[in-house]
């Protein structure tokens, strides 16, 4: 190095170009210490012109830039953007070169000097900003947005002299916004695609505020991102995307306002490139947002397009079923009863075939409606929403009718069919006798379940097999006890009296199920029948005791019903009420010791007394019948077992008055 040095100082006197030779070279195998040996002897020489020493600056900034000292480098840069005669490309040169090492702070103000004196500005000011943005960094990225924004720059690219550059800037900040909008880098995507409404065409502009607002939705920052789609709207009005846009950033406020929601997603079924897609699209979005009702909205449209001849992959089953899904899991029973309807109504519009399409199981699609009204019906049953059930299974009743129509039944499988469409009968029957209970629907409530009843016949009557010996033979029970009640409810004694009896042919016709006959007709006073009410609970007792292990509870219970029922509204014969008694003693004497003690002790207590009412009144022969049969259930029933002497001594004084 000595000898280097040595022989630096000996040719310097020579040839100084020598010396500037020598340090480019040292540049070129980037020994930037050795050329900055060359360059400082150099700086100390005399008679170098102001080209030359202008030459010099810049190797000597571009060495510290390498070296890491960019404090002296840009200091030395400066003074050579003092020289008139300085080369831009040279500057440049050094200025990429604190790019490179990160350092951006004053590197704005440099490229404004630099720009000003060079004769490429597209190409310098295109080749910065691609640099700066291929670093991929904030800082790099702001540096471009500080020099795009300086005033000279501006006003150069604004005239025709930049046009080619422009475009230049624009595709780099596309190309940068969407590398990073695909990696979700939403806040450096929102800044490119800001920075491209600048440079863009008006044609493009739409777009790009569109992809500004995505970004900005991306980032949560919902006011910025309203704020990005009204611009792109204003640049496309009635642009499908720009919608489509706006209904994600509206979709992703809690507090979306309902109407607001409900004209975007009309405005994009109305625009004219709406297609199937879209529409799928946004049912899609608003299901994952968790908004049903836009969703349904959706598939409204999507139904509307079908209705309207458009030709589509879903047919008008698909697209109702997708609606009847969500309103099945995620509204109130109102609304799936609006859709069920609706598809019950385009099915028998349309006819089947139609309405099904393309789809090639129509029996298991027909089955699915059909199935998915009669678990909605039992489920509003649960929860007493009676006012809905007659629609549904009026409904579902007409989707299994469909099955016959598209399905080859045997025997077995229509009778299986038909049963179902019995039972959906009987609901709806059921449903609208409660609702003339809660005084909803007034008799027209009464007019519907007797249309149910009625239907449920003629279906009995289609099929021979569907009897008392077959599928539901317990639907025929439940069809007399809402007969019962429907002729309650029409105070129709006459026929009341022809449902019990065809009822009792029945062999699953229980004593429970007389008993719920008997408390139709000794409910409500408006509808009371206590002679018709008084036969239900004979026909009770007796099934009750005609078990092959006779219920005495319920016997028991049922027996003191009749007695009090009949003694205070049907019969003032006392010989009957009597007869009563006798016959719940013939029951206690056979049931052992099965017979509940407490209604023993009932049947006693209140025969006993009915004996000491006539033994007051001195009417000792009626007197003696009450306190005989009195005394033969006492001697039966624990409670009393210390009273019975008391009470034959009683009887024996009522004896001796009856033969006085």
């Amino acid at each position: 190095e000595k000898n280097e040095e040595e022989l630096l100082k000996q040719i310097l006197d020579r040839e100084q170009g020598c010396l500037t030779a020598l340090a480019a070279s040292h540049m070129v195998l980037e020994s930037y210490e050795m050329a900055m040996r060359c360059l400082s002897i150099l700086e100390s020489s005399d008679g170098m012109d102001e080209k030359e020493a202008s030459k010099i600056m810049y190797m000597q900034s571009k060495c510290l830039a390498e070296l890491g000292q960019l404090e002296a480098a840009e200091n030395t840069l400066k003074c050579m953007l003092d020289k008139k005669n300085f080369a831009p490309e040279a500057a440049y040169d050094v200025l990429y070169t604190f790019v490179k090492k990160g350092s951006f702070n004053n590197v704005p103000q440099l490229l404004e000097v630099i720009f000003a004196k060079s004769t490429e500005k597209n190409q310098l000011l295109a080749s910065i900003i691609v640099q700066l943005l291929n670093l991929d960094s904030p800082a790099s990225f702001s540096t471009a947005a500080a020099v795009l924004t300086n005033v000279k720059v501006a006003n150069f690219l604004k005239g025709d002299a930049g046009k080619e550059c422009k475009k230049i800037i624009w595709t780099c900040l596309w190309n940068h916004a969407g590398k990073h909008f695909l990696g979700k880098n939403f806040e450096m995507s929102s800044q490119a695609f800001a920075a491209c409404l600048e440079f863009g065409e008006d044609s493009i502009k739409a777009k790009t505020a569109r992809m500004a607002a995505l970004s900005c939705l991306g980032m949560k920052d919902v006011e910025k991102a309203s704020e990005y789609a009204n611009l792109s709207e204003e640049h496309s009005p009635g642009s499908l995307a720009t919608l489509f846009t706006k209904l994600k950033i509206v979709l992703s406020g809690a507090d979306a306002d309902a109407s607001a929601v409900s004209q975007l997603v009309q405005a994009i079924a109305q625009a004219h490139d709406c297609t199937e897609s879209h529409l799928r699209l946004v049912c899609r979005e608003a299901i994952e947002a968790d908004r049903f009702d836009v969703a349904l909205s959706a598939l409204e449209a999507l139904h509307n397009l079908v209705r309207n001849g458009c030709d589509t992959m879903m047919t008008e089953a698909v697209i109702l079923r997708c609606a009847l899904r969500v309103v099945d899991e995620h509204m109130q029973m109102d609304q799936f009863t609006h859709y069920y309807n609706i598809a019950a109504s385009r099915l028998s519009e349309v006819g089947t075939m139609k309405f099904l399409g393309s789809i090639e199981d129509k029996q298991v699609s027909l089955s699915w409606f059909a199935h998915i009204g009669w678990n909605k019906a039992l489920a509003a049953g649960k929860e007493e929403l009676w006012d809905f059930i007659p629609d549904i299974v009026d409904s579902a009743d007409s989707y299994f009718e469909a099955i016959k129509n598209v399905a080859t039944l045997n025997r077995s499988e229509l009778c299986e069919l038909v049963s179902r469409q019995q039972m959906c009968m009987l609901l709806g029957a059921a449903a609208a006798l409660e609702c003339h209970k809660k005084g909803r629907a007034g008799d027209d409530a009464l007019v519907r379940a007797r249309q149910f009843l009625s239907t449920w016949k003629d279906y009995g009557s289609g099929v021979q097999q569907i009897d008392v010996d077959s599928s539901l033979p317990s639907s025929h029970v439940y069809q007399c006890l809402l007969e019962f009640d429907l002729a309650c409810r029409e105070k129709n004694a006459s026929a009341l009296t022809q449902v019990l009896e065809r009822a009792k042919t029945f062999p699953q016709f229980t004593g429970d199920s007389a008993l719920r006959m008997a408390s139709l007709t000794l409910g409500d006073d408006q509808y009371q029948n206590r002679q018709v009410a008084v036969a239900c609970l004979y026909v009770a007792l007796q099934l009750f005791l005609r078990a092959d292990v006779p219920d005495y509870p319920s016997v028991a219970e049922t027996m003191r019903t009749l007695i009090v029922k009949k003694k205070s509204t049907v019969s003032k014969k006392e010989e009957d009420e009597l007869a009563l008694y006798k016959e719940a003693l013939q029951i206690v004497q056979g049931a052992s010791s099965k017979y509940p003690q407490d209604e023993i002790h009932w049947l006693a207590a209140t025969s006993w007394n009915q004996g000491a009412l006539h033994s007051k009144f001195h009417r000792p022969r009626q007197a003696k019948l009450w306190m005989d049969i009195a005394l033969q259930f006492a001697q039966r029933c624990k409670v009393l077992e210390g009273k019975q002497d008391a009470m034959r001594e009683e009887l024996q004084h009522v004896v001796h008055a009856l033969g006085n």
